[in-house]
């Protein structure tokens, strides 16, 4: 069947998988029926600039998006490495934010200035569909009463539901202290700050119908406390835990709606008895729970006995039978003598993205008698991986088939693809080596690792303690990565540093030739000319300069003259924008293409 003879439903579903960039190019001009389902009737276009090429960005914002300004539902902008001062150039452009009438959703990403942040919040008050708002690695100085009037913003916009906040405010962290009620907002997530009582307090008395919070817990005391009655609109919570477990038990007993608790304490061990007893006077409604506790041992001695108590109170009728609530504990040692570094206790399934590989597990025991299911863990992302946590462990029978970032010392054992079977999914490779491991049995391991991923983007070469090794090889090859980051640390503890002949070799090497964006520190500005000639798919550079007068700190002030940014505004084509990191001064940010 002929693709244009697919009914008008099917095809628009089908668009709904297609970038714009992709959209544009095979359907645009194509007919009619075509111009009128790009222009009119296709209502979904999704503008995601994150890590996207230069070229292609000008192209959208120039050709593409005043075709569908009516038509676009949801925003993400990104000054990460692949896209600095991204955010800066799609503001200055003619249709501005709140000509997208139908925006439902806008994400900021690696947001550092603050006259962006004010700019967008201008904007959104214009917007009618908004609902989702969502900052990610967002470092950014805003003082106290800035950081108000932001919050403000966010609490006045009439339909948003969804609020996801990474940011750092620079200084010092602001919570949310919004002095306006939104009766709109439903979720929030808030990362990065630290809440107590009584910013918490403040916060559901201007978020009415809050029913879903993610935060950070810490710095509290019971002195604080001024909830002025129980919060009966959340019923989720997702909490990370820095405080006693008096302030636990308060804080819980005032949230009396909770259906669904995710929570993970740092200093502060909850027994099962403990847990039952508040589930039972204060969370009748709970039907979800997954917790784990990372805390030090009371003492080294009888390890065992201890485990068996602590596990004990988990083991009663309301845990076993009613609500079949499993749980595992963990005992790591970080030293030769096996003496403690910490104990965790987890629930079963494992929920969380993390897993600990932190030092030796010598012990570990589960409630439930069935406890091989849990070996596969599906729900972890991220992973260190250090041979010695896992070799003749307790850990070595856990598999973790869906990790994305891995962090890895070099050289590792086999039995990496035995506890990680599936590279598939990996996306960031972070590697180190220990010292006096020679370069071919890294290069050959490295290999080996890259032709089992099939999705790795990122490439990062960390601490690197042997300087024979080169980083990367002209061996090394795997066609996925799109990043490189070379520059990791040598075994003085400096930067690693590429003079003239490395930058070359670097050149010559498949993983620098396909690289979009590299990150490097070269011993002069001339170096910087030879990447951006050489590496012809390059798109963003990333780089320190060894004699860069800010790094021998000859100025400090942003008004005087920044010699080196002069002169490659010079040298470099006039498409190309440089600029200098804003939270760390000696990155200089070239977007080329």
């Amino acid at each position: 069947m002929l693709l244009e003879l697919l009914p008008t439903e099917l095809l628009l579903h089908l668009f709904e998988y297609l970038s714009i960039s992709d959209l544009f190019r095979a359907f645009q001009r194509l007919n009619t029926r075509f111009d009128q389902l790009l222009h009119v009737q296709f209502r979904k276009f999704h503008l995601n600039f994150q890590s996207m090429p230069k070229a292609e960005f000008h192209q959208i914002c120039q050709n593409y998006l005043p075709l569908i300004q009516n038509q676009t539902i949801s925003l993400r902008l990104s000054d990460d490495d692949g896209t600095p001062d991204q955010t800066r150039l799609f503001f200055s452009l003619p249709i501005q934010i709140h000509q997208l009438t139908h925006l439902q959703s806008i994400t900021l990403t690696h947001i550092h200035l603050k006259q962006t942040l004010q700019q967008l919040m201008t904007q959104c008050s214009s917007l009618p569909c908004l609902c989702r708002l969502k900052f990610y690695e967002c470092y950014i100085a805003l003082s106290e009463e800035e950081s108000t009037d932001f919050f403000d913003k966010i609490w006045s916009l009439p339909k948003l539901t969804y609020c996801y906040f990474g940011i750092c405010f620079a200084f010092e962290n602001f919570f949310p202290n919004p002095t306006v009620v939104s009766t709109s907002l439903q979720y929030l997530a808030i990362r990065d700050t630290r809440c107590s009582f009584v910013l918490l307090g403040r916060l559901c008395q201007h978020t009415p119908n809050l029913q879903q919070l993610s935060i950070v817990f810490a710095e509290a005391s019971l002195d604080e406390y001024t909830f002025s009655s129980p919060v009966l609109s959340i019923t989720r919570l997702k909490l990370e835990f820095h405080c006693e477990k008096t302030i636990l038990q308060t804080l819980l007993q005032n949230l009396p709606r909770l259906q669904h608790l995710t929570i993970s304490l740092y200093r502060c061990f909850v027994d099962g008895n403990e847990w039952e007893e508040i589930f039972r006077k204060y969370l009748p409604d709970l039907k979800t729970f997954a917790f784990i506790m990372k805390v030090p041992p009371p003492n080294c001695v009888d390890k065992e006995a201890q485990m068996n108590e602590m596990l004990d109170t988990f083991r009663t009728k309301f845990w076993i039978e009613e609500r079949r609530w499993f749980v595992q504990y963990h005992w790591y040692a970080s030293d030769e003598e096996l003496q403690a570094n910490n104990i965790q206790i987890f629930t079963l399934p494992y929920l969380f993205n993390n897993f600990n590989t932190d030092g030796k597990c010598i012990l570990a025991k589960s409630t439930d008698p069935n406890d091989t299911e849990y070996s596969t863990v599906n729900t972890v992302r991220h992973i260190r991986y250090n041979s010695t946590s896992f070799i003749d462990s307790f850990l070595s029978h856990f598999r973790f088939p869906n990790i994305t970032y891995i962090s890895l010392m070099f050289p590792y054992d086999e039995q990496i693809f035995d506890i990680i079977p599936r590279l598939d999914r990996l996306k960031t490779l972070y590697i180190s080596t220990k010292a006096d491991t020679d370069r071919d049995t890294i290069q050959s391991q490295l290999q080996i690792l890259l032709e089992r991923t099939t999705s790795l983007n990122k490439l990062l070469f960390g601490i690197w303690l042997n300087d024979n090794c080169e980083t990367p090889s002209k061996e090394l090859v795997c066609s996925s990565v799109e990043e490189l980051d070379v520059q990791g640390f040598t075994i003085n503890g400096d930067w690693r540093c590429y003079d003239h002949d490395q930058c070359l070799q670097l050149t010559q090497s498949s993983l620098a030739m396909q690289c979009k964006t590299l990150l490097i520190k070269v011993e002069n500005q001339e170096n910087v000319l030879d990447l951006v000639d050489n590496l012809p798919n390059l798109c963003t550079l990333i780089v320190r300069v060894a004699n860069d007068p800010l790094e021998e700190d000859e100025f400090a002030s942003g008004s005087q003259q920044d010699i080196l940014i002069e002169w490659l505004k010079e040298n470099l084509s006039s498409t190309c924008q440089i600029s200098r990191s804003t939270n760390i001064v000696t990155d200089i940010r070239i977007w080329i293409q």
